[in-house]
């Protein structure tokens, strides 16, 4: 694979599933004793789901599977403390709706369904937040606890599209998510604008480090000129395998390097990220 042209910049936003797992304190902070569970167990799972939030995780599908192998547990246990949590009033969650063309990916069995399909976020409420900051400070357990913004709240802020576009915003955390399953680093809304290319995703692994499109849409020509003019690549994903090679086509009408991949068949456990 060739190499990508290389940008100085710091990616503190990236994430991957080698996972930095704070210190877990063995009693939940007195003043929220009331909001989470009294056993140890139930506690140490709760407090992996803080975790991972506190660090920028936001999806449910991919804190359950990090919970789960942390804690050596099944995903339903962790999805049960999750909304507890939420119930307690610690944490929010959204759910957004996605459509890959004609085919949906349900996340949890890989199984392909004609119509839409749901997947739920989560990020840290005001208590929640101030749980973590407690255990970053009063607590004295480990600074890191200091929650960072999680992947979507990066999306709605730096994205106008995060906002108006639920599907494009799932369809970015998805792709990251796939990407960091295949041992990628990712994030989404890197800190990089050349020219009038801002790009949606970047991931990076052995050295390789791409700027990457999520593409739901055609005829798209004009914005892959600014991309390999910007970059001197082109890497996209799209909806499928069909929509992917429709965007092929309208790429190579600009020439250079294309990297490209789909969100169905990367959920359905396509091996590499790319095609």
């Amino acid at each position: 694979m060739a190499t990508p042209r290389q940008y100085l910049i710091t990616d503190p936003y990236m994430l991957d599933h080698d996972i930095s797992w704070y210190k877990i304190p063995e009693n939940a902070p007195h003043s929220y004793k009331h909001r989470l569970s009294k056993r140890s167990d139930a506690w140490y799972k709760q407090a992996l789901i803080f975790n991972l939030i506190a660090q920028g995780f936001t999806l449910e599908a991919e804190i359950k599977l990090l919970a789960s192998k942390k804690a050596d547990s099944s995903a339903t246990s962790i999805y049960r403390a999750i909304k507890k949590l939420v119930e307690n009033g610690l944490l929010y969650r959204t759910m957004l709706t996605m459509s890959l063309g004609n085919e949906v990916i349900d996340m949890s069995s890989g199984e392909t369904k004609h119509g839409r399909t749901t997947l739920a976020l989560l990020r840290l409420n005001r208590r929640g937040r101030g749980l973590c900051r407690t255990m970053a400070t009063r607590m004295s357990v480990d600074k890191r606890w200091r929650p960072r913004e999680t992947e979507w709240e990066r999306m709605r802020r730096i994205h106008e599209q995060g906002k108006r576009e639920p599907e494009h915003t799932l369809g970015n955390l998805v792709f990251a998510y796939q990407a960091r399953q295949r041992g990628w680093s990712a994030g989404v809304m890197p800190d990089f604008q050349e020219g009038h290319f801002v790009p949606d995703a970047v991931v990076e692994k052995d050295g390789d480090k791409f700027f990457v499109e999520v593409e739901l849409h055609y005829g798209k020509e004009a914005k892959w000129r600014n991309v390999h003019n910007a970059l001197g690549y082109i890497a996209f994903c799209g909806r499928s395998s069909q929509h992917e090679e429709t965007l092929l086509k309208e790429c190579r009408e600009v020439g250079g390097p294309v990297y490209a991949t789909n969100l169905t068949d990367l959920i359905t456990g396509k091996e590499d990220l790319w095609t």
